[in-house]
């Protein structure tokens, strides 16, 4: 996946802040029964999403917000590609 690529949130999801989780429900969705849930890590990647922060933007910021031990940062980059092939295969964010 091409690290410069920048992603927007779908504008149609009604979302909710629980604690430091984030819940997402499609305003349109054909499954009315439809609904997301973001772990914290997962709703500060949603928070940047905002159509100028490319993937590798998105790590730095992750790395620089979160504790996480030298030996599992690599996996970050990658952790973070697979939420964001996740959330646009279910039509929650589109890459511009």
């Amino acid at each position: 996946m091409d690290r410069n690529v920048v992603y927007n949130k779908n504008v149609n999801m009604v979302e909710r802040v629980i604690g430091k989780e984030i819940v997402l429900l499609p305003v349109h969705a054909q499954n009315h029964e439809a609904v997301y849930s973001l772990n914290e890590a997962g709703a500060f990647v949603w928070n940047l999403l905002d159509g100028r922060r490319d993937i590798q933007t998105i790590v730095s910021s992750i790395l620089d917000e979160f504790e996480i031990e030298s030996k599992k940062r690599v996996n970050v980059c990658q952790d973070v590609i697979e939420l964001l092939d996740d959330l646009q295969s279910v039509g929650l964010i589109f890459s511009e």
